[in-house]
């Protein structure tokens, strides 16, 4: 390491295990986050008026106690790693611990002036232990709305969620200053989460609670969420002491951690954790109102992050346009249009009546039903879209404060020379060597000469100092991979949600529009099913009357088979059918063709010979009985002949004849 770098290099260390993506933190990430906390804090500014009925200040004074943030951190019984020193002839040693390796979840929530607001733990199964109540949390130093939720595997879900929303809006609205202030209104940030967003029932009473609940920017917690800035850290520290001294405690354990024996563990890191953590994690991560600086200044505070973010080419556009449905790409303007009028026909609901107009008169098929109504959306903000047909690959507008601060990030091997033309400092002849060099590693062939047009004559000197060596060619490829294109990946392709947001993006998630989207996705999904439950109903019903029919056509069917000597070649496709269930059981499909029918049936009478030829042997027994009995009543009805059923074949067309034949 050269000298003038230790100032801003460590010595070598060793690399944090993660995800790819976690480390693609861009400016134009940050720039929706910076404008998003600042439309929240404006809101706030603009409802929130007047002095504190509880210590009397304005609003501005005690804007931190009304802006919380949150997540969840995993609780596990293992130990981890026990490193030893072992008998050598022995193969496998392993650690005298009985710890089971359960874990549970604990949702931790806080506010930016270091109050701590109520946790919920989540456990694995359906009853809860004696013992561990919501007052039992409260008395071991939890905040009031503390609560304890049963899940199937003692993670989050949109279920437990659900169930924990009362407690957590219990738990805000019982902190004294907001308790003395219930019109004002409160700021909830979380991560993105599936299961924090997903449900209208919860977003809907923390909007009727006064609650604006904020989504951050995806895989940017490390960097903008209050929580996992330094409260996490803490809270880590004080579970691993905390879980040593449980196993050491075999009055409370009997020598085995199990997933209640962890809600103890994390109601220590509770207790642990001091009012100045909080706040110092949320000063760290710009969202201390009282100390937020401008968007300039806070790139330059992660200079370092944005830095590792510059690996990530940037995507190719951000229209919201182009991440719609192809099929939305393909429709022309009028049958968008189209679409468009048959939905608002319908006041906007996605109803059964409004399904099957979507479906018969814009061919819309099921499953693109969703992917209509995400389009739908989307065209109600944007109805340029009904316009538009292949989606266009130019950049968008950018605002001048992003384009300045990302002009302003330096690259990743700034104050490298063996990526710089011309470094500062150098001059003269060690300037002259430095370029010549640069020259040779940037080339991407193994000759530098000038073009034969110009006539230029190259000396063998010349041609020795501009070809590049084995080792230039080397470097080269090593520079390329360290900090030029080589260097980068594409980042994460951007999706748009069930309600037509992209799902990476942050913004506010609880207000009116956003929630009435999510119902439009319930109230399609239901009418949906609802059709399909009458289709395959009718489906049923259908079915039903064609056995019906074909059992009724059974006699004939044998009838026939008898006279033509058994033949089964000269029946009817439904006459075939009918045999086979009527006396076998075996329905079959009318669609196939013949010839697989026919083989069908002769396999059932191979596998069961007898039972057709006793069906003949009793029907020629009843026709014999009854032709006495009938013989005058038939030569008295001979004058009404031609009004006979003479359809005995059951093809529907009046006549005996097969007309498969």
């Amino acid at each position: 390491m050269r000298e003038e770098h230790k100032g801003e290099l460590t010595a070598v260390a060793k690399a944090q295990a993660t995800t790819t993506k976690r480390t693609a933190i861009t400016v134009s990430q940050q720039y929706r986050w910076h404008m998003c906390v600042e439309s929240v804090l404006n809101e706030l500014r603009k409802h929130n008026t007047g002095p504190c009925k509880l210590t009397g200040k304005m609003f501005g004074e005690v804007f931190d106690q009304f802006i919380f943030g949150g997540d969840e951190t995993c609780l596990l019984a293992s130990s981890g790693d026990v490193n030893i020193i072992g008998d050598k002839a022995k193969k496998k040693h392993e650690a005298k611990v009985g710890d089971s390796r359960v874990s549970i979840t604990m949702y931790r929530l806080g506010s930016v002036a270091g109050v701590t607001g109520p946790t919920g733990f989540l456990m694995a199964g359906q009853k809860r232990k004696p013992g561990f109540t919501d007052e039992f949390l409260l008395r071991n130093g939890a905040a009031e709305g503390s609560s304890i939720h049963m899940t199937p595997t003692g993670f989050m879900t949109e279920e437990a969620w659900i169930e924990m929303t009362p407690f957590q809006i219990k738990g805000i609205k019982s902190i004294p200053i907001v308790a003395a202030n219930p019109d004002w209104k409160v700021v909830e940030i979380l991560d993105g989460f599936g299961a924090h967003f997903s449900s209208p029932e919860a977003l809907q009473m923390k909007a009727d609670a006064g609650i604006i609940c904020v989504k951050e920017e995806a895989v940017s917690s490390h960097v903008c969420q209050g929580y996992d800035k330094y409260v996490a850290k803490c809270d880590k520290a004080v579970m691993r002491s905390t879980l040593d001294l449980l196993r050491r405690t075999t009055a409370i354990c009997k020598g085995v951690v199990d997933q209640w024996g962890l809600v103890h563990v994390g109601l220590a890191a509770v207790r642990a954790v001091k009012p100045s953590v909080w706040i110092e994690s949320f000063k760290a991560c710009n969202l201390n109102p009282h100390h937020r600086v401008s968007f300039e200044a806070w790139c330059q505070r992660i200079a370092s992050d944005l830095r590792a973010g510059q690996q990530f080419r940037p995507p190719s556009s951000d229209d919201i346009y182009s991440m719609l449905s192809p099929l939305w790409h393909g429709m022309a303007p009028d049958e968008k249009k189209k679409v468009m009028s048959t939905i608002e026909a319908n006041d906007g609901k996605f109803s059964v009546d409004c399904v099957r107009q979507l479906k018969a008169d814009c061919r819309i098929a099921s499953n693109d039903l969703q992917k209509i109504r995400i389009c739908y959306e989307t065209a109600k903000l944007h109805p340029e879209h009904l316009e538009l047909t292949t989606p266009s690959d130019s950049a968008s507008a950018v605002a001048p404060e992003l384009a300045a601060a990302e002009a302003a990030v330096k690259p990743a091997t700034h104050g490298l020379r063996s990526f710089e033309l011309k470094p500062a400092g150098l001059t003269g002849a060690e300037l002259f060597a430095h370029m010549t060099q640069f020259g040779r590693r940037d080339s991407a062939h193994t000759a530098r000469e000038p073009s034969s047009y110009l006539d230029v004559e190259m000396t063998a000197d010349q041609r020795m100092i501009l070809a590049p060596t084995a080792q230039d060619l080397t470097c080269r490829a090593l520079m390329a991979d360290a900090g030029g294109q080589g260097a980068q990946k594409n980042l994460a392709k951007r999706k748009l949600g069930n309600i037509g947001d992209v799902k990476a993006y942050c913004g506010i998630q609880n207000d009116p529009e956003r929630i009435r989207k999510l119902r439009a996705v319930g109230e399609l999904a239901a009418s949906i099913s609802e059709i399909a439950r009458a289709e395959k109903a009718a489906t049923a019903a259908k079915k039903i009357k064609v056995s019906s029919n074909l059992l009724e056509l059974a006699p004939v069917a044998v009838a026939k088979l008898k006279s033509n000597g058994g033949v089964i070649k000269k029946l009817t496709k439904p006459q075939i059918a009918s045999l086979a269930l009527k006396f076998f059981g075996t329905p079959l499909v009318l669609t196939k063709p013949k010839d697989d029918l026919i083989a069908a049936l002769q396999k059932e009478i191979t596998a069961k010979p007898t039972v057709l030829t006793a069906a003949m042997e009793a029907c020629a027994g009843s026709e014999a009985a009854s032709a006495g009995a009938t013989g005058n009543a038939d030569n008295d009805a001979s004058g009404d002949e031609g009004h006979h059923d003479t359809d005995r074949d059951g093809d529907g067309d009046g006549d005996d004849d097969d007309d498969d034949e």
